[in-house]
């Protein structure tokens, strides 16, 4: 069967209909979060200097990372165990696990924020001449990013694929932007602390009002008489889930905490502007991977594999084609979205190609990271991101020091590489057929 039949085949599943319904819909939410998103940070640098823009780079990077950390791995676990549970029609283990992981998501986030201001407070008495508001901003919205994202996943489990995505990714970004166009028309300058207050602000109430919109699929776990609890399955399973999407996102976000380290936040300012931009590519593989969790665990507890195969490939399309298309209209018009941000950030125009190399291929690999954790492979997982982070990470530590922005940049698109072959020859090994977009037109399936 040839290429375009395939796709035709794949096209007529009326499972794989439904699924593009709610692809399409978080598609668009997706390309208007992202939109959103680059249009923020480009008016937040707008309303500062270079400095104090890199200080919000860092400490807004060092909230999104510790965010996942503190998440305990549980807005990925919700969607396996709730889709698994709900279709075996085992209430009261859904129940248990809603209940368990919305009390951990409450503390937990809070006490990680709590150490990160003890650290900010010890390193201003250890660097008194050392800026550490930004820290402390951060240690705010930490937990907030982090009950946000449990909030979504839990939407997202229950059905409503709109109410999951959109507040965060668009009223949030919506508010924020025009909060600072506001700033800007004023000619009021703001710090980085400032501005990651009033981020977490705006967050904090959106937050609020989606886990009202969740109520009536949360109250039902908490009144139910006689919940099951089955903790150690889903502690061995969630530490893996923590341990891979913490790794995840260290790689896409860490590294202008590092480069922070090495050098100035002024420095930061122009790779963070440069990994935002590039981020855009990956939007198509976020998109799909939110969608096709549930169901990926949901056709691999089954024993459907027939159809697990079809959803992967289809998927692997959609995400690996335009994104492709994509990495071309950067290397077009990467100069002047940078420009935006600041004239100056230009000369990053580099790094963003090579960011955007390394998310590209993401795409072309496919879903694999969410599949391996849907289908029961969340430890070969978490290996293959330790090891891949521990080179970034190592190369990064190394190289930073002698080229800059360039050795923060390189070995990040390294390490995505190395993870996503490592991923796919894992994937090809359990579930036996190859889901990156070589697979998908081999001649055999």
């Amino acid at each position: 069967m040839n290429p375009v039949a395939r796709v035709k085949a794949l096209l007529d599943d009326p499972t794989i209909k439904g699924v593009l319904g709610k692809g399409l819909l978080a598609l668009v939410i997706k390309v208007g979060a992202a939109v959103l998103s680059f249009l923020m940070f480009v008016v937040i640098a707008r309303a500062m200097d270079e400095a104090e823009y890199g200080r919000f780079a860092i400490g807004f990077s060092l909230a999104i990372t510790l965010s996942v950390f503190a998440n305990l791995g549980l807005g990925t676990a919700i969607l396996r165990f709730y889709a698994q549970y709900s279709s075996a029609g085992q209430t009261r283990l859904a129940h248990g696990f809603v209940r368990a992981s919305a009390a951990v998501n409450l503390l937990f986030p809070l006490a990680m924020g709590g150490l990160v201001a003890l650290a900010a407070w010890s390193y201003g008495l250890v660097y008194p001449e050392q800026t550490t508001g930004f820290i402390y901003a951060a240690a705010i919205l930490l937990p907030v990013v982090a009950w946000s994202e449990y909030a979504a996943s839990s939407l997202r489990a229950f059905g409503y694929t709109l109410h999951s995505m959109a507040p965060r990714d668009i009223y949030w970004r919506t508010l924020l932007c025009l909060v600072m166009l506001y700033v800007i028309t004023r000619h009021i300058r703001l710090d980085a602390t400032e501005v990651l207050l009033l981020a977490a602000g705006i967050l904090l109430v959106i937050v609020f009002a989606q886990f009202m919109r969740a109520a009536p699929q949360f109250l039902p776990a908490f009144r139910e008489p006689s919940p099951q609890y089955d903790y150690p399955l889903w502690i061995k399973t969630s530490i893996p889930m923590w341990g891979a999407i913490t790794l995840t996102s260290a790689a896409q976000q860490f590294d202008v905490v590092v480069l922070g380290f090495f050098m100035s936040p002024a420095d930061a300012g122009p790779y963070f502007a440069a990994l935002r931009t590039a981020n855009i590519l990956s939007l198509l593989l976020i998109a799909g991977n939110l969608i096709s969790a549930p169901l990926i665990a949901k056709y691999h507890h089954n024993g459907d594999h027939a159809a697990l195969r079809r959803l992967v490939r289809l998927l692997t399309a959609a995400i690996a084609l335009p994104t492709l298309l994509g990495l071309g209209i950067l290397a077009l018009i990467g100069k002047p979205l940078l420009g935006l941000f600041n004239p100056a950030f230009v000369s990053a125009y580099s790094v963003l190609l090579i960011l955007g190399v390394g998310f590209t291929f993401d795409a072309i690999a496919g879903p694999t990271g969410f599949m391996l954790q849907m289908i029961g492979r969340e430890r070969s997982y978490l290996k293959i991101m330790a090891a891949s982070y521990a080179l970034t990470i190592v190369l990064q530590c190394l190289l930073i020091p002698w080229f800059g922005v360039y050795g923060a940049a390189v070995p990040n698109t390294l390490g995505l590489i190395f993870a996503n072959l490592l991923i796919v020859r894992t994937v090809k090994a359990t579930a036996g057929f190859d889901p990156s977009l070589l697979g998908l037109f081999a001649r055999r399936a």
